[in-house]
């Protein structure tokens, strides 16, 4: 992905240093089927707010949820918060979008009804089950029922207040030069837009509570070109799909690692063409030679459209052009995260796809980009910037092989939904 290491302090290198012990991070789960699908019907929305696609997909459910008392109340009090504040001309679009907010006490009702419906099993014991074999809401598995649907709710209100906040109401993203607002909240293109959404939304017949809020905040990604999280899905079908079908035909015990992951990176220095940059060729070469030596039978390759800003680029599907075009690789033997936008998820999404896709996980992977990033990935700040955003460290064991090579092994950890990260969650 994004390598620019920007706001990274570079660090003296770090070859020779001990591995960094992994000690957050769970390394097996009794619930994960990696043949759970995940793509429902809308990948945007499936990926960030799994839960509820589940909820719209279970008719009994459904019909609790829209005769519950308390719900219904948070859904009429929330529509008509947003009908007075679009109906004042003078309103903003912080404080339109800020009405959709659910309140503390709404908040409190939420968690009392999904109790109630947990304690009644009409929330079922195999619909919570179904949700713990996702993988998505994995870091909760091992919680009573009661207290993992009161933790997914948390998660995905988390990722509704998310993306409410940073593109109605301008807070910062992740990383705001590549992940923010595409307009300026007093443009009045935005602010017309955004109240003739709200309108159409409220004005519809959807009933659920959340549902307003959902399709509000499905709109907003929308508007502002924000649908990262949905391209190039699904990925088995498209992209990936001649790698994954001659899986059956690797025979793992000839090779020493699983998987060369090529951290991608932006064209963003003086001689870089617009979709591909020298430093990421540099990267596919050395890549290449690992692989023609036979260290893996596959390359996985990470990195989405970062730099510039909304560049229609992303790095893994055009280093894969350029892979494919100059060494003698296979398709077949290249599988793509286009969805990565920092360092932290390029080793997030490796960790994902190994699971999801059935790899060895007992194989050690090895990590290729330059000594620099290297030195980055190795350092104390890079473990503390994941612990932060991802609440784990997503590579277990790293060990630095050379400078511009890291072996680590995958963490299921990693399955779990980011509800701060909407564009990759």
């Amino acid at each position: 992905m994004c390598t620019t290491l920007l706001g990274c302090k570079k660090e003296g290198s770090s070859v020779g240093t001990p591995a960094i012990v992994d000690t957050t991070s769970k390394n097996e789960s009794a619930y994960f089927n990696p043949a759970q699908p995940l793509i429902i019907h809308n990948p945007v929305q499936d990926k960030n707010f799994y839960f509820l696609s589940i909820l719209q997909q279970n008719q009994n459910l459904l019909a609790a949820l829209k005769q519950d008392t308390e719900l219904k109340n948070i859904y009429t009090n929330l529509i008509q918060r947003l009908d007075k504040v679009t109906a004042d001309p003078t309103s903003n679009v912080s404080e339109m979008v800020g009405a959709a907010h659910f309140t503390v006490k709404e908040q409190q009702d939420i968690h009392t009804a999904f109790d109630r419906l947990v304690k009644s099993n009409v929330l079922s014991t195999n619909l919570i089950q179904e949700l713990k074999a996702s993988g998505c809401y994995l870091r909760f598995e091992d919680f009573n029922d009661v207290v993992f649907i009161r933790s997914v709710w948390k998660n995905v209100s988390t990722g509704l207040d998310q993306i409410l906040s940073v593109y109605g109401e301008g807070a910062p993203p992740h990383d705001p030069d590549s992940d923010s607002v595409s307009y300026t909240l007093n443009d009045p293109f935005y602010i017309n837009q955004v109240r003739q959404t709200i309108t159409t939304i409220t004005n519809s017949d959807e009933t659920l509570f959340f549902e307003p809020v959902l399709q509000l905040c499905l709109q907003l990604l929308d508007i502002n070109n924000r649908d990262e999280a949905g391209r190039f899905e699904p990925l088995s079908q498209g992209e990936n799909v001649r790698a994954l079908s001659n899986l059956s035909n690797i025979n793992w015990d000839n090779y020493s690692h699983s998987l060369i992951l090529v951290l991608g990176d932006s064209p963003n220095s003086f001689g870089d063409a617009i979709h591909l940059s020298e430093s990421a060729k540099k990267r596919l070469v050395t890549a290449a030679d690992s692989y023609q030596t036979g260290v893996a039978p596959l390359l996985l390759i990470s990195g989405a459209n970062v730099y510039p800003f909304q560049t229609p680029f992303h790095e893994a599907i055009e280093m894969k052009k350029y892979l494919l075009a100059n060494f003698n690789i296979p398709e077949e033997a290249v599988l793509v995260d286009p969805h990565a936008r920092h360092t932290t998820t390029n080793f997030r999404n490796t960790s994902r796809q190994i699971y999801r896709y059935g790899l060895p996980q007992n194989k050690a992977c090895l990590a290729v980009a330059t000594a620099s990033h290297m030195d980055y990935v190795m350092s104390p700040s890079f473990r503390s910037r994941c612990i932060k955003e991802l609440g784990y460290f997503p590579l277990l064991n790293p060990n630095r092989l050379n400078p511009t090579d890291i072996e680590f092994y995958p963490v299921i950890s990693a399955l779990h939904i980011d509800p701060l990260d909407p564009l990759d969650p």
